[in-house]
């Protein structure tokens, strides 16, 4: 019988388009079982993972799973494997990317209309409340007449990276935050579990100190191979295209594989070395769709506001050449209200974890790998060097190169 070959599933995040569309799943639902069925604490968790790793995709993942489409799981893990009881759960499920959040009253009236869509999903037409809070408090209570509730929040950090550069305006929107996750907290006897993602970890935000039962698994090694692929999963999963790749580029498969190392290798997320090191998954796919080396992260975003933010501070934006030295603390959340340079090039993916001194429980920072560092030297040094210069026609190229992120972003 002939098995019709899977597609790469390039720019897709929605799990159930994954099965039916066919597309290549790298299967991550063995790590998620463990996370989801885990005994010794609440399943309350925060994740942080640069743009583009996969966080939309887990997050749909979670949704199917706690929706009890046991179906969609029939050749993954979780589903074939484990001894999973698929029991359904409502599902309140947020993605800040898609709330407006231009201005303060467009981030409320956003949100509230998108708990609203929920609502009318499970057959609410109307929640009570005239503020995010407000509405959250009761559709929780209506739809835990169904069951416990779980609360899935991808993004969470949107309103605020968005509006770096705009820091009276980012300060406002953190306020609604505050208050919104405030609410979660009141309600921990109505979740059955909640997982949030974002880029970064803001301190201050009531996220955490509001919501102090969230396990934190962004330098957690059960979650060092949830975000991105392994060289097993390129080699499992990906082995045609990787033939076809080698063909085009007239060279071996190993040579080809060795290349996607240096490429798109280089990520480590916690201070176990001994786990793999994890290729960009955007940057893999888009390789195997465009069928060349090429850099394709970068690309999808030039962080502008990251250029805005250094141009405020009047700071430049090179690295030293050794290996840079952080704490825990110092890579673990960010002040809006000051951010410190190597965090927010962590957080973001431009710098990650190379080493870790136990001694010091201090990590070893560089760039991951050459599509990153290239980016880095090339394309964010010379923007940066264009804002910094006093040069009117460097000044307008910069700003229209800032205006073209802001709309991207958006």
């Amino acid at each position: 019988m002939n098995v019709k070959p899977k597609h790469l599933g390039f720019n897709c995040s929605d799990f159930e388009s994954f099965v039916t569309g066919n597309h290549i799943y790298v299967d991550k639902t063995k790590i998620i079982y463990e996370l989801i069925t885990a005994s010794d604490r609440a399943h309350f968790y925060f994740v942080s993972r640069p743009r583009r790793f996969g966080k939309s995709l887990f997050i749909s993942t979670l949704k199917e799973i706690y929706a009890g489409r046991k179906e969609l799981f029939a050749e993954y893990w979780i589903g074939k494997h484990s001894d999973y009881e698929w029991p359904k759960h409502p599902v309140i499920h947020l993605d800040f990317s898609g709330i407006d959040h231009s201005s303060v009253e467009e981030f409320k009236t956003s949100l509230c209309f998108n708990l609203q869509i929920i609502a009318t999903q499970y057959g609410i037409q109307h929640i009570g409340g005239t503020n995010p809070g407000d509405m959250l408090r009761a559709l929780v209570i209506e739809l835990s007449k169904q069951g416990k509730v779980v609360l899935l929040v991808d993004e969470y950090d949107k309103p605020l990276v968005h509006h770096l550069d705009n820091l009276p305006l980012a300060e406002e929107c953190r306020k609604i935050l505050s208050n919104f996750y405030t609410t979660v907290k009141s309600l921990s006897s109505n979740w059955h579990a909640i997982f949030i993602t974002g880029v970064s970890k803001f301190a201050k935000t009531s996220l955490f100190s509001g919501l102090n039962n969230l396990k934190e698994l962004s330098f957690d090694s059960r979650a060092a191979e949830l975000f991105g692929y392994t060289y097993a999963d390129l080699s499992t999963y990906f082995s045609t295209y990787i033939d076809t790749l080698a063909i085009q580029m007239e060279q071996t498969k190993e040579e080809t594989l060795a290349q996607m190392k240096e490429w798109y290798n280089g990520y480590r997320f916690c201070d176990d070395m001994q786990k793999p090191q994890m290729y960009n998954p955007f940057s893999v796919t888009a390789c195997l769709d465009d069928m060349k080396f090429a850099n394709y992260w970068f690309n999808t975003g030039n962080p502008g506001f990251l250029i805005q933010l250094l141009r405020k501070r009047g700071l430049g934006l090179e690295l030293p050449d050794t290996l840079i030295q952080a704490s825990f603390h110092s890579l673990n959340a960010l002040d809006i209200n000051n951010i410190p340079l190597y965090t927010l090039l962590a957080q973001t993916g431009y710098l990650t974890i190379v080493d870790y001194d136990t001694s010091s429980a201090t990590f070893m920072l560089d760039y991951p790998n050459r599509e990153v560092r290239e980016s880095f030297k090339y394309y964010l040094m010379q923007a940066n060097q264009m804002y910094m210069s006093k040069d009117p026609e460097s000044e307008r190229i910069a700003r229209e190169m800032a205006e073209v992120d802001k709309k991207n972003r958006s």
